[in-house]
């Protein structure tokens, strides 16, 4: 399938000391299936390289070098640059890329050969812009060597243009590895991202999510998402480092909600409960951090200090992040003895594995 040379996925791989994933990560898209379906000519490879200190810009290079040799020039094309974390990578990708659509593709994940396939050219055939696809995604537990597929074909119907009006959405957040989105309408709506912070994925999920307006539903599981590795950064003890980073991203994300008009009540529901998750985590996170004195205290002064913002620029927002059980709790107790409650329900939802919790430990 062509498009007279029209790129219709740009396909993002930020690299941090990713060196021993970057082969078969490429390789998930560079294959024999792929190679046989011909379809290079819709899409482009970016490699980002965010400051590695090993040898994956040597490894990028050494790929480009390969396949633009045997493809097409600049069928992947290597950046680097100094680290700013997964937001500059982002900011970096949208001034660089070339497609219609951008898929991020993290260096330590892989794409499912097959259906990679089959997402190009179905996105290849659309008639009308779209401005978030999602996609069906595996939820990979090292591990415990159990995958798990994240379906939502519950809540949106496939291969149909939905306004966001017309959907019901889920209560678990749609999360990058299912998104691929716009890039016309990531310049319009002038999106940028945090640079320098850990976590910052949560606002590439989030906000451009509040301000589309079409999307698409491919019931196919692309994207296969590893977790469990002694090298990621969502261990309890590590997020309890990088805390701050977190308190950021969730204070930047509620900032841009309150100055976004969502028309979809469906729409705006679904993206303040995510904002109210992330105080929830960022309090569970808190919960886990000794160095900081009266932590129940801690977490009630900062839920007045959003409540306060909420309240002044987005009732909505407010009354939903107020009426969370978390923040009714807190509120109730004005943080007091809250942190062994946490902790408790986390023990309790891990037991019964319903809480991602039960990873970390």
């Amino acid at each position: 399938m062509k498009t007279k040379n029209k790129i219709i996925l740009s396909i993002v791989i930020p690299i941090y000391n990713g060196e021993n994933y970057i082969d078969n990560c490429i390789h998930s898209i560079i294959n024999e299936t792929t190679i046989n379906e011909n379809i290079f000519d819709l899409i482009e490879i970016l490699i980002i390289n965010d400051g590695s200190k090993d040898n994956s810009l040597e490894k990028a290079n050494n790929l480009a070098n390969e396949w633009n040799g045997k493809i097409r020039k600049n069928f992947i094309k290597v950046i680097s640059k100094e680290n700013g974390q997964y937001g500059s990578v982002i900011n970096c990708a949208l001034k660089n890329i070339s497609g219609k659509y951008i898929k991020v593709l993290d260096v330590d994940d892989i794409f499912n050969s097959d259906y990679f396939v089959q997402i190009v050219q179905i996105i290849a055939g659309l008639k009308i812009d779209i401005d978030v696809i999602v996609t069906d995604y595996i939820f990979d537990k090292v591990i415990q060597n159990k995958q798990i597929i994240y379906k939502w074909n519950k809540y949106f119907e496939p291969y149909k243009i939905l306004k966001m009006n017309q959907i019901k959405f889920p209560k678990l957040i749609i999360t990058m590895h299912s998104i691929i989105y716009n890039s016309n309408f990531l310049k319009n709506i002038n999106y940028s991202q945090l640079e320098n912070v850990y976590y910052s994925d949560s606002q590439y999920s989030t906000i451009p999510f509040a301000q589309a307006k079409k999307l698409y539903y491919i019931n196919i599981p692309l994207y296969r998402y590893y977790i469990g590795r002694n090298d990621q950064s969502i261990s309890i003890k590590t997020m309890v480092k990088n805390r701050n980073d977190q308190f950021q991203v969730m204070y930047k994300i509620i900032n841009e909600l309150l100055k976004i008009e969502i028309n979809s009540r469906a729409q705006k529901k679904y993206v303040w409960r995510i904002a109210k998750n992330m105080f929830e985590w960022q309090c569970m996170i808190i919960a886990h951090d000794k160095s900081i004195k009266n932590r129940g205290e801690f977490m009630y002064e900062n839920l007045n200090n959003i409540l306060k913002i909420c309240k002044k620029n987005n009732f909505y927002g407010y009354m939903t992040i107020r009426k969370g059980a978390l923040s009714t709790l807190i509120r109730i107790t004005k943080g007091k003895n809250i942190v062994p409650l946490i902790r408790f329900g986390e023990k309790l939802y891990a037991r019964f594995k319903l809480n991602i919790m039960a990873d970390w430990d």
